[in-house]
């Protein structure tokens, strides 16, 4: 009857909302071992170094005055631009320093400063993995064969690609690409980034069991509004194609299910 329905619908409707809690977190699987407070490359240039034609005037405009106000006045550029705003920028493939800065180039080295104390040991010749979700979806650094502590040994570059931790003092942490080729990492390590010791381990079970539930989690852009982070218009694409989808689904599972039944 009409009542069950409802009861049926509220069901969906609440597993929609927990699916992220109850199933969503036993999907990806990860130990987070810290959270990087400062990542600088061991290079004479900073990424701040790159593209002022294009930094100083967007730090300008940030700041309410002309660039060449900007200068005179003695700003400091990392207070109105950061990174991020940096990789939106063009390449710059032929420059070895901006390939160091990038972490991209072989033997290229970052030093990490941690948030705070990790929360299992960090070792010279850790393999080193980092992105911007805490539970590892996502990891910026992709799989690598981990070199035996032999080959580190040796001091010579790997003959596979790795990004291993050399050197570890309190709360900071270096990083080398230790290989002959580097790591193709999208980007370098970025403040608030989680750092990690292990690849990101998929459950295919749980990955099933949350796909075929619907999640109105994704309907939800709260979170990025209350945090002034910008929403692509991709995001938004998907968020509809996916709302599409279930209604097409939920559509035709009721025609399936009242086909033979006289609703009047």
């Amino acid at each position: 009857g009409q009542v069950m329905t409802i009861v049926v619908c509220l069901i969906f409707f609440m597993a929609g909302l927990l699916s992220n809690y109850v199933v969503g977190r036993n999907v990806y699987k990860n130990d987070r071992v810290g959270q990087i407070a400062f990542a600088f490359p061991m290079t004479s240039a900073d990424l701040l170094d790159f593209h002022r034609d294009k930094t100083i005037p967007l730090a300008a405009e940030r700041a309410g005055v002309t660039p060449e106000e900007f200068e005179e006045r003695g700003f400091r550029l990392d207070d109105y631009v950061d990174a991020k705003d940096i990789l939106r920028m063009e390449d710059i493939p032929n420059d070895p320093v901006w390939r160091e800065a990038m972490f991209i180039e072989p033997g290229a080295e970052y030093r990490i400063q941690l948030l705070g104390p990790p929360r299992q040991p960090i070792r010279p010749g850790d393999p080193f993995y980092y992105g911007s979700s805490p539970n590892g979806v996502g990891l910026v650094t992709p799989e690598f064969t981990v070199p035996t502590p032999e080959e580190l040994a040796t001091g010579r570059p790997t003959a596979e690609p790795a990004l291993m931790v050399t050197e570890v003092n309190d709360l900071t942490v270096i990083v080398k690409q230790t290989g002959t080729r580097p790591v193709k990492v999208d980007r370098p390590p970025l403040a608030r980034d989680s750092v990690f010791t292990s690849r990101t381990k998929v459950s295919p079970v749980w990955l099933g069991a949350w796909g075929l539930i619907p999640n109105m989690q994704s309907f939800w852009l709260v979170d990025a509004i209350t945090q002034a982070q910008p929403i692509p218009l991709t995001h938004a694409l998907l968020v509809l194609g996916y709302a599409v989808c279930q209604i097409v689904v939920f559509l035709a599972l009721a025609v399936l299910l009242f086909e033979g039944r006289d609703i009047g």
